[in-house]
């Protein structure tokens, strides 16, 4: 059947230790790549988590400033809701003011114009 080479392997036998040492080379050569392809993977998960970090910090600065600017508005709004009340009592008193004044006027007035008659 099949005769044997230099080597004292059969050519059958020499064909499939040639393909296996092919495969070895290829699995080898595929082996270094994955290596780099995992090499850059972590590379850009790296990058990715410190971006995270990066975004994740300033987000916490932003709550921290919108607590902040919250605290400051809602300290202007009691500030505006104590000033009204304020200018409210303020008006109360002057339309007081102006119907008494309104009515000793008013009095003084009548008392002038319709003079009371002796009679």
């Amino acid at each position: 059947m099949a005769t044997e080479k230099g080597n004292g392997h059969d050519p059958l036998t020499q064909q499939m230790v040639d393909i296996l040492g092919r495969m070895e080379r290829d699995l080898s050569g595929l082996r270094a790549e994955m290596g780099g392809l995992r090499a850059e993977m972590n590379q850009r998960f790296t990058e990715v988590n410190q971006r995270f970090t990066e975004v994740n910090t300033s987000i916490g600065q932003t709550n921290e400033r919108l607590d902040g600017l919250r605290q400051e508005v809602h300290e202007l709004r009691i500030e505006t809701h104590d000033e009204l009340l304020d200018l409210r009592g303020e008006l109360h008193e002057l339309r007081m003011e102006l119907r008494t004044s309104l009515e000793v006027r008013i009095a003084k007035l009548e008392a002038a114009v319709f003079r009371p008659t002796g009679s």
